[in-house]
């Protein structure tokens, strides 16, 4: 699984490790959600992944604690299934 992170989103990938390519049992191997917007952006930001079978956590929160993001998802079904936000 790779992540990026742009300016307001964050796109996981899903790939296999034995060829590089699209996970064979992923769904959809390309997940997006939209960031909590930030009053100022810093380069002290924590992006956190936690997998456990079939479920990823992401954690997102920037270094004044404010501003705090939490998705669940189902990365072999593709589905979002928690969304928490606080700012």
């Amino acid at each position: 699984m790779l992540s990026s992170i742009g300016s307001d989103e964050v796109t996981l990938r899903f790939l296999s490790c034995t060829t590089g390519g699209p996970h064979p049992a992923a769904r959809h191997t390309n997940l997006r959600t939209m960031l909590p917007k930030a009053r100022v952006r810093t380069n002290e930001e924590l992006f956190e992944l936690r997998v456990c079978g079939d479920i990823i956590a992401a954690r997102y929160e920037y270094s004044d604690g404010l501003i705090f993001g939490l998705w669940v998802f189902d990365w072999r079904r593709g589905s979002l299934l928690l969304v928490c936000t606080a700012s």
